[in-house]
């Protein structure tokens, strides 16, 4: 729910971010849950408009920076 309402927002809130943060710092079966649905978002980037696309990647950004999920997020993508 937090990851769909933070995508759904015209501008990032970085509230969700802090939710999301506080939940895996809770619990690491949390950083998995919120992997899976990432990778649910990156199966359907291309249905995702330019702000739903802005808002999951600062998400993920933010997340990556405080070391609170791997890499392994972005798996899914394809970047060659």
């Amino acid at each position: 729910i937090c990851v769909l309402t933070s995508v759904k927002e015209t501008d990032f809130n970085k509230f969700y971010y802090s939710l999301i943060s506080m939940f895996i710092k809770y619990n690491k079966d949390y950083k998995y849950t919120f992997q899976y649905t990432c990778w649910d978002y990156i199966r359907n980037f291309d249905n995702l408009n330019k702000n739903e696309t802005k808002n999951l990647s600062l998400l993920i950004c933010y997340l990556l920076k405080d070391n609170l999920v791997n890499f392994t997020t972005l798996l899914l993508l394809n970047i060659t």
